[in-house]
């Protein structure tokens, strides 16, 4: 039997593996940090890690569930990383892939938090809608 530490750290590493949820890190200033394949897959490009310019999250473009732009500076994990919100859970967000097709995914955003309480950065688990697969009617464009 693993020791309790290591059955941990096994648990994380299949999520973060995981075939069905994208999952990814940013540091406090909004640097992608990390990303699994299937975080690229949902937003249909790999962004450079560390890069200044892809900052919060990995999609072309995102947009509100009312249909309006969300820049990303104003995505739900810059809200995260600047503590405007404690957490996202649930929350739905439209992508916008660079060939032009769109995907509904429901994310959940935790701050991540150093021993002295500030923020330090935050680990986004998303997946695709099941109930509403594509913008339109379950075909992508």
């Amino acid at each position: 039997m693993l020791p309790r530490l290591q059955l941990a750290e096994s648990r994380d590493q299949s999520r973060l593996d995981s075939d069905s949820t994208g999952v990814y890190t940013c540091d406090v200033a909004g640097v992608i940090t990390y990303y699994n394949k299937q975080a690229a897959e949902l937003w249909g490009r790999s962004p450079e890690i560390g890069e200044t310019f892809e900052e919060f999250c990995g999609p072309h473009m995102l947009y509100r569930v009312d249909g309006s732009y969300l820049p990303h500076d104003q995505c739900p994990m810059a809200d995260v990383l600047t503590g405007k919100v404690l957490g996202v859970f649930d929350g739905e967000v439209h992508v916008l892939r660079p060939d032009g097709s769109r995907v509904v995914v429901v994310v959940n955003i935790s701050p991540l938090i150093a021993d002295d309480g500030t923020i330090v950065g935050a680990v986004n688990s998303f997946y695709e809608n099941p109930l509403r697969k594509h913008l339109d009617g379950g075909v992508s464009r």
